[in-house]
């Protein structure tokens, strides 16, 4: 399978493959996720009602690892056209 390398993401991929209960694809193509806080607070505080809620919590522990977003001026930028998650 070679090195593993860091995988980043926004919540769309997770919250499709928890709706499908296959987070465990996620888990053995790239052993942990990198998201971002508003990924986080989007998934387990704002997307309470998600129906994939409880899978999510379920991996998210063992999936996911919550970092701080290092280039902030980046990121302000791309918040012009995009959500929190995805800058």
């Amino acid at each position: 399978m070679g090195s593993r390398r860091i995988v980043v993401s926004n919540s769309t991929p997770l919250i499709n493959f928890a709706a499908i209960r296959r987070l465990d694809i996620l888990e053995k193509l790239f052993g942990k996720i990198c998201v971002p806080k508003a990924v986080e607070m989007e998934l387990m505080v704002k997307g309470k009602h998600y129906p994939s809620k409880a899978e999510l919590q379920s991996h998210w522990s063992k999936l996911v690892v919550v970092s701080d977003v290092v280039n902030t001026n980046l990121s302000r930028a791309l918040r012009l056209n995009l959500d929190d998650g995805e800058a």
